[in-house]
């Protein structure tokens, strides 16, 4: 019969690993949270308990880590945030001026930091949310960073009667909408 008692069992312990999986699923769910960031998160969380670490201290590390993650992803939506709203103004003041012969686009930081803060965008959300968008996406935008901050520079001091004052004037307000579309699809796994 000691077979019988191995077999009621192992019977036993799936019904319990069952039982987990239901309360996981329903913490899971509960809670809203993103179904591959918490499969990553006890995934990881595993992964350290198994490298010989107790549970108490791999809980530690993995809730430390995500608290940096979080922490990084909020300075770098803000700063974003800063950079394409001072953008779109210099360029709504560009076409407010346009009508003056003597206004030219001068150099600002936070408009020319804004392709750099974009790719610290991705960093940050790879690092929450476990997504990456395809290669493909990533040159796009790399070009399009390119040519943004190609035309910033050329149209610097260029006045109104410049062809270049008025493309970049358009960029100014065009770019920072474009990769704040990036981003959601980014989040949302739309680029993947």
């Amino acid at each position: 019969m000691p077979g019988n008692a191995d077999r009621n069992g192992n019977d036993s312990q799936e019904e319990n690993n069952n039982n987990d999986n239901q309360q996981v699923q329903n913490i899971d769910h509960g809670l809203g949270l993103d179904e591959k960031v918490y499969r990553d998160f006890v995934f990881s969380l595993q992964n350290n308990a198994s490298m010989g670490f107790d549970v108490a201290h791999a809980l530690k590390m993995q809730l430390q880590a995500r608290t940096r993650a979080l922490d990084f992803y909020g300075k770098v939506m803000a700063f974003y945030f800063v950079c394409a709203l001072y953008s779109i103004y210099c360029g709504i003041r560009s076409l407010m001026k346009s009508k003056d012969s003597t206004a030219r686009i001068g150099m600002n930081i936070l408009p020319y930091m804004l392709p750099f803060v974009s790719f610290m965008i991705d960093a940050s959300v790879k690092r929450v949310y476990n997504v990456q968008a395809k290669s493909i996406y990533q040159i796009i935008k790399a070009l399009l960073t390119f040519y943004f901050l190609c035309i910033y520079v050329i149209s610097l001091s260029r006045t109104p009667s410049s062809a270049f004052y008025w493309i970049s004037t358009i960029d100014l307000l065009v770019f920072p909408l474009v990769i704040t579309a990036y981003w959601v699809l980014l989040i949302y796994g739309k680029l993947q």
